[in-house]
């Protein structure tokens, strides 16, 4: 039972009753022995709520919450007879007028969520409510706390999200309601099965907003799901990749295991073996699963048997302990490569070659993918269900006799988790008509594999930007038109030696400017107004963002968010060519509009960002003041402000700081704020210099620092993919 305030909210896992009555908080005390005088005031004055909880199921402690504060409520209006539980939103009073415009929609997603996991699943949903709550300054993006899920509040629309943006939204509720099934009706023995829980979660939400009934405007789901493998391919060709069933010894052993490979690798692999195994054969082995494990805690060999005892029953011969081995307990991230030759027009005889990426065990495995063949036309003819089987080369008779094609691409359709090399021609054919592909999430794919040319030396920097000026600026859906500019992004940031780095991005610039002049499509307007200010790189660029501030865009029907504005003061802040009075007034301006400690923190950000040595100077020391009373969030919000382009003379005297302090920092801060110090201040520069400090810094790092360890190794490796100093030709 609680005390509370009755203004207050106090949200538990289960339901409960509450009562301002000193009789009702009487019977309370003397059920549960607690002496009178521990909460006198409470009982001798009105404005005090007494609340009793009904008991929870067996839970893990994981999954134990509570929730407290002057939070307001959105009521769900389904009946139980309807089948569902009682679903609350809560957030805080300041921004219910937000959460108003949308939480609808959030009922709505979550409705369709329950239906369609109950059916997968076999089992009604196995809590008594569902509530959703927004937390302020939250460190993570959510938690599937029972009955009581959690949300950052950087997930409140204050203006018009676009349809991209609200999907990953929607994944997020569905990853969390999924995890009330698996996760909490059932729980892993012990965190070595992190990667299931979450992988799970993950590969399910995707599927649900896939097929689910009524979630039919969130079908392109699957091209996000692509998306954010990109995550998984990084991580999985670092020095340190694991593989996906890793050991777990302690607690920090857990916490470095919340990574890309557990999340979307794992994640992929489900994929995989989804396809494999086809939907029902998936669906109906976990139905089994969870009939007879629920309230209980497992193992993966458990969920394996289940779907292997559900195959067997169809006829299919397939031992999936062994296919999960060379998955789950190999490291690493295979190549797949198409090798053909041609005879009178036609294909005369197709191979899939099988190589490996750095840092991967050498192993070859099984593979089941589509493979399509384009015309002249870009019309393509996709063979599905392709085995690759697991030797360096496999032969594909399928595809024998078809006419010759234009350009090839493995793994349309994004079922198996592999790096897709184009052959040479086909290179040739994406570069010019890239565009041209009708399939949206192959398109995406495609984006995916010249960005792994790039890092992988195959493909210069300067080469990768002028296809994305070229293919990527006139790409008409919002999902792939930004995966285009995100690696545009990423590639002149990373790719691009200082002195060349305006050539390369002023046409961006000038491009995607010239396309939002003349855009007819509200939701692209949201994507294209956000990388103009990303791209933007001049001082002229500046004035131009500006006066989109002072004035408007004077592009008719573009507004610019609120987050647009902060970010255009954040470029603006950094130019030395406006003053500081300009640059004070124009924040003044937007702070006295928005009062929200998001407002606050774009302050931060955009005072950091000064040109100034004495404010850096007195930034730097903040940072590394254990003593210094703001939150963490305020802290890394200044120091996303810190390192600014064109401030590289300012910054030179903090790279050495900066490798001075770390080892000081890790040892005596704690691990979420030490995590952000690194990644937000690390130098933005890449040369040999650079490199050579992180390699002698992972030399001096204990092995018992794993989480230092991690970091350093992994910037190290992402250095040394870095073609910048040598790929100008």
């Amino acid at each position: 039972f609680t005390v509370t305030p009755s203004h207050r909210v106090f949200l538990g896992n289960v339901t409960d009753q509450a009562s301002t009555s000193s009789a009702k908080a009487g019977e309370i005390l003397k059920k549960y022995q607690i002496p009178h005088s521990l909460i006198g005031k409470a009982l001798d004055e009105q404005e005090y709520l007494f609340r009793e909880f009904s008991t929870t199921p067996v839970l893990s402690p994981y999954v134990y919450s509570f929730t407290a504060g002057p939070y307001e409520c959105f009521l769900s209006t389904r009946k139980p007879e309807e089948g569902y539980p009682p679903m609350r939103i809560f957030a805080r009073k300041s921004l219910k007028e937000f959460v108003k415009t949308y939480y609808e929609e959030f009922f709505r997603i979550t409705e369709c969520g329950v239906k369609f996991f109950e059916e997968c699943f076999g089992q009604p949903f196995p809590f008594s409510k569902h509530d959703q709550i927004y937390v302020p300054e939250y460190n993570s993006g959510a938690m599937e706390n029972v009955g009581a899920v959690i949300f950052t509040e950087e997930d409140v629309f204050k203006d018009q999200p676009s349809d991209l943006t609200f999907m990953e939204f929607a994944i997020t509720i569905m990853h969390e309601l999924s995890h009330m099934w698996f996760g909490n009706l059932v729980t892993m023995k012990w965190w070595n099965d992190l990667w299931l829980n979450e992988s799970f979660a993950t590969f399910i939400a995707h599927l649900c907003l896939g097929m689910g009934k009524g979630l039919e405007k969130y079908r392109s789901v699957w091209t996000l799901f692509n998306k954010d493998k990109g995550w998984a391919y990084k991580e999985d060709q670092a020095a340190t990749t694991h593989p996906i069933i890793a050991s777990v010894e302690n607690t920090e052993d857990a916490e470095n295991n919340f990574d890309g490979i557990t999340y979307m690798k794992g994640a992929s692999i489900l994929k995989q073996l989804y396809y494999i195994l086809s939907h029902d054969v998936f669906c109906e082995g976990v139905k089994d699963y969870f009939a007879a494990y629920k309230w209980k805690n497992t193992e993966f060999k458990d969920l394996l048997a289940s779907l292997q005892s559900t195959l067997k029953k169809t006829g299919r011969e397939l031992n999936l302990e062994a296919w999960s081995s060379l998955w789950l307990q190999k490291k690493g991230l295979g190549e797949l490569r198409p090798e053909f030759s041609v005879k009178d027009g036609k294909i005369e005889e197709f191979k899939i070659i099988q190589g490996f990426s750095v840092n991967s065990d050498e192993v070859c495995r099984n593979y089941m993918l589509d493979i399509a063949i384009y015309d002249a036309s870009f019309k393509a003819t996709t063979i599905e269900k392709v085995v690759v089987n697991s030797k360096p080369i496999t032969l594909i008779d399928r595809l024998k006799g078809l006419p010759a094609p234009n350009a090839v691409f493995l793994n349309v359709n994004d079922y198996a988790y592999c790096k897709v090399v184009l052959d040479t021609a086909s290179v040739r054919s994406f570069q010019k008509n890239l565009s041209k592909v009708e399939e949206s999430i192959t398109r995406n794919m495609i984006w995916r594999s010249f960005w792994e040319m790039v890092r992988d030396i195959k493909l210069s920097s300067k080469e990768f930007l002028e296809i994305v000026v070229s293919q990527g600026i006139k790409e008409n859906e919002e999902g792939i038109l930004t995966t285009a500019l995100n690696f545009g992004n990423a590639g002149s940031n990373m790719y691009v030696p200082a002195e060349f780095l305006k050539d390369e991005r002023i046409p961006l610039f000038d491009k995607l400017l010239e396309r939002l002049k003349t855009e007819t499509s509200d939701n692209l307007k949201i994507a294209l107004v956000e990388y103009v200010i990303k791209f933007a790189i001049t001082h002229e660029h500046n004035l131009i963002l500006m006066k989109w501030l002072i004035e408007g865009t004077g592009i008719k029907d573009t507004e610019i968010s609120q987050d647009d504005k902060y970010a255009i003061l954040a470029k603006v802040f950094t130019d030395k060519e406006i003053s500081l009075e300009e640059k004070t007034h124009l924040l003044e301006a937007e702070m006295e509009k928005d009062k929200s400690d998001e407002g606050l923190r774009a302050k931060e950000t955009c005072e950091a960002g000064l040109p100034d040595p004495a404010n850096k100077e007195k930034l730097w020391k903040w940072y590394n003041d254990p003593e210094a009373k703001e939150n963490e969030h305020s802290l890394f919000a200044s120091m996303e402000g810190f390192v600014a382009y064109g401030q590289e003379e300012i910054l030179q005297p903090y790279i050495d700081k900066f490798f001075k302090v770390l080892p000081s920092i890790f040892e005596k801060r704690a691990k979420s704020y030490s995590e952000g110090f690194f990644e937000h201040l690390k130098p933005r520069e890449v040369s040999e210099g650079i490199i050579t400090k992180y390699e002698t810094l992972a030399k001096e790092i204990k092995e018992s620092e794993k989480t230092f360890k991690k970091l350093v190794t992994e910037e190290t490796c992402l250095l040394y993919t870095s073609p910048s100093p040598r790929d100008r030709g």
